[in-house]
């Protein structure tokens, strides 16, 4: 119905949901002060709600009109990255919705996931069969290859040390974060790996597939 709704854990809706007329919701990351939500829409846009409110704020942000496939926001709150159809990276300042920096051209086809590290002071994107690692000044630091095609997923260890990426080739992977080292293969999907997430613990990963 292109619309976010909250709920309690119960399962039960809180308030009304809220709407988009931008051509529906397809993803949203929620702000680390929980009082902001950013969503991807239908016509490739990014707009911001306040969830106290469930109100639209703003206009959409400036730039994104060649389809945001996926966000993640800062550990700090003060910027929203998102992934592109057209193989670019953006950032935005959450408040004004206007980009902080030049796009970053990966020289990829589609930016399939966005992922900052715990601390902040990098991110991960996952294009084609490769993680790049960047830092918050937008500079490649590392590109990591092993996967056998696209990295759909990507998450990283509590003390930023370990990235794990999921990807369409059914696997997902564990790397050393500071040079790519590849650590771990996990196997056990028949199918594309969608989305990871630790434990808050970081003891467990969770994986979630087409199969």
């Amino acid at each position: 119905d292109g619309s976010i709704c909250q709920w309690t854990r119960a399962g039960q809706l809180v308030g009304k949901p809220f709407c988009s007329d931008a051509g529906g919701v397809l993803q949203i990351v929620v702000s680390p002060d929980r009082l902001m939500v950013a969503g991807r829409c239908g016509d490739g846009r990014v707009q911001l709600w306040n969830i106290k409110e469930g109100r639209l704020v703003g206009h959409p942000w400036e730039g994104n009109n060649d389809g945001v496939m996926c966000l993640d926001w800062s550990p700090n709150g003060t910027e929203v990255a998102g992934g592109s159809e057209d193989g670019t990276i953006r950032q935005w300042n959450p408040v004004t919705g206007r980009q902080i920096a030049p796009p970053i051209k990966t020289g990829n086809d589609w930016v399939w996931t966005i992922k900052y590290s715990p601390q902040g002071d990098k991110f991960t994107s996952g294009c084609d069969d490769k993680i790049c690692v960047w830092s918050k000044e937008s500079k490649l630091l590392i590109e990591i290859k092993g996967h056998d095609d696209s990295v759909t997923s990507l998450c990283w260890s509590k003390d930023g040390t370990y990235i794990f990426s999921g990807s369409y080739y059914h696997t997902i992977r564990k790397w050393q974060s500071i040079d790519g080292e590849e650590l771990a293969v996990f196997q056990g999907h028949a199918k594309a790996v969608r989305s990871l997430c630790l434990s808050p613990d970081g003891c467990h990963l969770i994986s979630a597939s087409n199969d």
